[in-house]
């Protein structure tokens, strides 16, 4: 840190940390179950299902996806039950 780092800047370190946390435990989870605990899809690739309220954070899925060597699908849902228990 400098003394030029502002509100975004650790607003991003702290995104970008909670990725690198996420693909951690997934490759930890990829090596103890090996390939009977994977869910793939039609092409036969990894696929990482993400639901939640963090979810909707555009940046915070556009960081994962750029450090995973995985594909995500998010859920449709995930939208449906943030807008309802907004309003």
């Amino acid at each position: 840190m400098t003394r030029f780092t502002n509100k975004a800047h650790l607003a991003q370190a702290v995104l970008e940390s909670m990725c690198f946390q996420v693909n951690d435990v997934v490759d930890s989870m990829h090596k103890d179950a090996g390939e009977k605990g994977e869910v793939k899809n039609e092409m036969g690739e990894f696929l990482l299902r993400v639901d939640g309220g963090a979810t909707v954070n555009n940046l915070l899925m556009q960081i994962q996806l750029a450090i995973c060597s995985f594909r995500m699908r998010m859920s449709c849902q995930t939208l449906v039950k943030f807008q309802s228990s907004v309003c």
